[in-house]
C-alpha cells in the first residue's frame, strides 16, 4: 500500500481470490507531506504569475476560498484532445495563457500545481469516472475512455476532490467510440460471467451462458443488420448540446462569415473576436463581445441556467442585427 492508500497486488496466480478491506475516512484524512507543496522549479514562475492574476489576496483567505478561486479560473477553459502541431504537445504555459484548452491530465496537473503555489496542499489523482449504467448488464460499465485525472486539495483536515475538467469531456470521449461497441460489450459481459462462474463454481451456468450467447448473437444480428435504423430519443445531455449548437450565437457567426470575417478552423470564439478587432472589423460592437461570453457560459459552465442563457443570446443577437440594420 502506498502513502495515499492505494493497494496493488502483483504476480498473483489466477486461481487465488483476494478481498481488500480499507477505511475510506482514514485515507481521506492522511496528513499532507512536503511533496504535496512542491512545485517544479521550471514551472514555479509560471504558476506564481497565474496565482497573482487571481487577485492580490489569492490563497490568503484559506484553502476553501483558494479552491473556489481556482474553480472559477478554470471555468473559462474548454475540453480538447488536440495537443497542437508541436512534437510532444502543448506545454503548460500554452495551456494556461494561450489555448486555455486541453484534456483532463492538463487540468489535473495545472490545478494541483496552482493550489500548491497558493499554499494549499494538493495531489494529482487518477482513476475512472464511473457513470455509465447498462440496463442489459444491470450494473455500471467502466471503459478505457472513462479513465480520468483530477486534483485533490487538503481542506478542513481532509482531502477533497477538485475536478476542474469541463463536464463535456464524457460526451467528447463517447463520440470517439466504435460502432462495434455493442458487440464488444456483450462479449465482455459473457467473458465476465464465465469467469464469475469458474471462480464461484456455479453448476449449470455453462448451459445458461451458451444459451445466452446464442440469444445475444441473434439480437446483435437483428440490431445491426435487420432492424430498420431509427433515431433514438435524445438524452438530456444530447438535448442540451443540441440547444447550444442551435443557439443564436451561430447565426451571428454565420452572418460575419458571409460578410468576409469567418472563424478559422480550430480558432476559439474569443481568439476569433480578438483577431476581428485587431483587423478593424466594422461589424463588431459590445453586443458581439457579450454574445461570445454568453456562448462560453452555455457551452462550458456546469450547472448553468441554459434557458436563461439561450434567451440572453437571442436578445444579444437581435440587438446586434438591429444595429446593423440601422447602420
Amino acid at each position: 500500500m502506498n502513502a495515499p492508500g492505494s493497494v496493488r497486488i502483483a504476480d498473483a496466480p489466477p486461481f487465488v481470490r483476494f478481498q481488500v478491506a480499507y477505511a475510506p475516512d482514514a485515507l481521506a484524512r492522511t496528513a499532507p507531506n512536503d511533496a504535496d507543496f512542491h512545485v517544479p522549479r521550471m514551472l514555479a514562475p509560471l504558476f506564481t504569475e497565474v496565482a497573482a492574476g487571481l487577485g492580490p489576496t489569492a490563497g490568503a483567505s484559506g484553502p476553501a476560498a483558494a479552491v473556489e478561486q481556482v474553480r472559477r479560473f478554470f471555468g473559462g477553459f474548454r475540453y480538447s484532445l488536440w495537443l497542437g502541431d508541436r512534437a510532444g504537445g502543448k506545454d503548460m504555459r500554452d495551456f494556461l495563457t494561450v489555448s486555455r484548452a486541453g484534456h483532463c491530465e492538463y487540468f489535473a496537473t495545472a490545478t494541483a500545481l496552482l493550489l500548491r503555489s497558493m499554499g494549499v496542499p494538493a495531489r494529482y489523482a487518477v482513476g475512472y469516472s464511473v457513470q455509465e449504467w447498462s440496463g442489459f448488464d444491470g450494473q455500471y460499465v467502466v471503459r478505457r475512455s472513462h479513465a480520468h485525472a483530477w486534483a485533490q486539495a487538503y481542506v478542513g483536515g481532509a482531502w477533497v476532490d477538485v475536478d476542474t475538467t469541463p463536464a463535456i469531456w464524457v460526451e467528447a470521449e463517447a463520440e470517439r467510440s466504435s460502432w462495434l461497441r455493442p458487440l464488444y460489450d456483450r462479449a465482455s459481459w459473457l467473458w465476465y460471467r464465465y469467469n464469475a462462474w469458474r471462480a464461484a463454481g456455479e453448476e449449470g451456468l455453462g448451459l445458461w451462458l451458451l444459451a445466452g450467447a446464442v440469444l445475444v448473437c441473434a439480437w446483435l444480428y437483428w440490431r445491426l443488420f435487420r432492424r430498420p435504423r431509427t433515431r433514438t430519443a435524445a438524452t438530456a445531455t444530447d438535448a442540451a448540446r443540441r440547444a447550444a449548437r442551435e443557439s443564436a450565437y451561430f447565426q451571428v457567426e454565420d452572418a460575419l462569415a458571409r460578410a468576409g470575417y469567418p472563424r478559422g478552423a480550430g480558432e476559439t470564439p474569443r481568439r476569433w473576436l480578438a483577431r476581428l478587432a485587431a483587423d478593424g472589423c466594422p461589424h463588431l460592437d459590445d453586443a458581439v463581445a457579450s454574445l461570445v461570453e454568453a456562448h462560453y457560459e452555455l457551452e462550458y459552465r456546469p450547472g448553468a441556467d441554459r434557458a436563461a442563457l439561450l434567451a440572453r443570446i437571442r436578445a444579444l443577437a437581435e440587438h446586434w442585427r438591429a444595429g446593423r440594420r440601422a447602420a
